[in-house]
């Protein structure tokens, strides 16, 4: 149960900077997305990169960050015994 909560904080944690960085740089998060979707009537045209960032990049680094609280997970685990 300790494992799947430190993945999942990672994750989280890797999932708010991701998102601060997109909104930074002007990239579409899946929050815009979704609302872009919902008030034009999926009728906006998107940037390819924001398809690249939300269908390949996003899900990869998230992807990272399991392995990263995997290591992290290792980590701790193997300095408490």
């Amino acid at each position: 149960m300790a494992k799947i909560y430190i993945i999942g904080l990672v994750i989280l944690g890797i999932a708010i900077i991701l998102n601060g960085l997109a909104a930074k740089i002007g990239i579409l998060s899946w929050y815009d997305y979704l609302k872009l979707i919902m008030d034009k009537n999926g009728s906006t045209p998107i940037r390819w990169f924001d398809y690249a960032w939300l269908y390949i990049i996003y899900p990869f680094l998230l992807g990272v960050a399991y392995k990263l609280g995997e290591v992290l997970y290792t980590w701790i685990t193997s300095q408490l015994k």
